[in-house]
Parts: C-alpha cells; sequence; structure tokens
C-alpha cells in the first residue's frame, strides 16, 4: 500500500465521521418516534442527516424494525378508531373507510349545452374562433405595415 504525504497508508477511501450507532434506549425510542415522526423527523430528532439515520438501519436490523413496528403500531391504532367510528354510524368514517379501502369514488359529472339547451354546434364554435384569430392578425399586420412606413426614410 503507497503512503501519502503524511506517511499514512492510502488505500483510496478517506476517513470519515464514526457511524451513528444508537442506544438500546435510543432504539425503543425510535419505536415510540415512528408513530408520530416520519424518518427525516426522527433524523432530525437525533441531530443526524437522514442518509446517516437510513445507513444506521440497514446496518442495524434492531433500528429498521424498531421504525417499522412504530408506524404499524401507529397505523393500526388509527385504522382501529376508524373501523369502530364507522361501524358507530359516524358517516365520514364510514365514506373515509370506503373510499380508502372499498375503492369507492365520488364522481362529479358535468354536461356541457349550447342554446337553449341544444348540442354545442362545433362548426359554429370553431368558424368564430377562427373569425377572431383573422381580426386579430389582421390588427397586429396593420401594426406592423404603420410602424413600417413610419421608419422608412423620406426621398
Amino acid at each position: 500500500m503507497a503512503n501519502g504525504k503524511n506517511g499514512k497508508p492510502t488505500n483510496g477511501s478517506r476517513p470519515g465521521p464514526k457511524p451513528w450507532a444508537p442506544t438500546d434506549e435510543q432504539i425503543k425510542e425510535i419505536a415510540t418516534l415512528a408513530a408520530v415522526l416520519n424518518q427525516t423527523q426522527v433524523a432530525d430528532y437525533y441531530g443526524i442527516t437522514v442518509p446517516t439515520f437510513n445507513a444506521a438501519m440497514q446496518r442495524d436490523p434492531r433500528i429498521s424494525s424498531a421504525y417499522k413496528e412504530g408506524r404499524a403500531k401507529a397505523v393500526t391504532s388509527v385504522a382501529g378508531s376508524l373501523l369502530q367510528a364507522a361501524r358507530k354510524g359516524n358517516l365520514g368514517a364510514q365514506c373515509f373507510y370506503l373510499k380508502t379501502q372499498a375503492g369507492w369514488r365520488e364522481t362529479q359529472r358535468v354536461e356541457h349545452t349550447g342554446a337553449d339547451g341544444e348540442a354545442i354546434q362545433i362548426a359554429e364554435v370553431a368558424a368564430e374562433a377562427r373569425r377572431n384569430v383573422m381580426g386579430r392578425l389582421a390588427g397586429i399586420s396593420e401594426r406592423i405595415t404603420a410602424n413600417r412606413l413610419a421608419q422608412k426614410p423620406q426621398r
């Protein structure tokens, strides 16, 4: 292995900070925090970056398990309360549950009609749009011609 300028071996990697290793107490705390915080917020809570937190979860399955368990417990608790409210007749809870779990959808159909409820006459709309565009183009052309005439030198 080659030595660098300072006499230390160079192996292509640079020394970095020690990886974050939470205590057993902190791992238990992660499960509690995960119920209400996302990974970014948990990282902020411990004063580390998200990549550092993710690396720790990959390195130590206890951290990952604690986080996943905390999230799952929170979801289970809220889902249980939602289902209980739905069963007691809470219409909002019933609708939410059916939309998210049974695929129910609220749709609104909007129909447009022409004059007196008749079908929209596409040809008339297109002709009006064409007249509008042609009128605007004529106005632009007139202004360009007027500007050119005003800029021509007089002989």
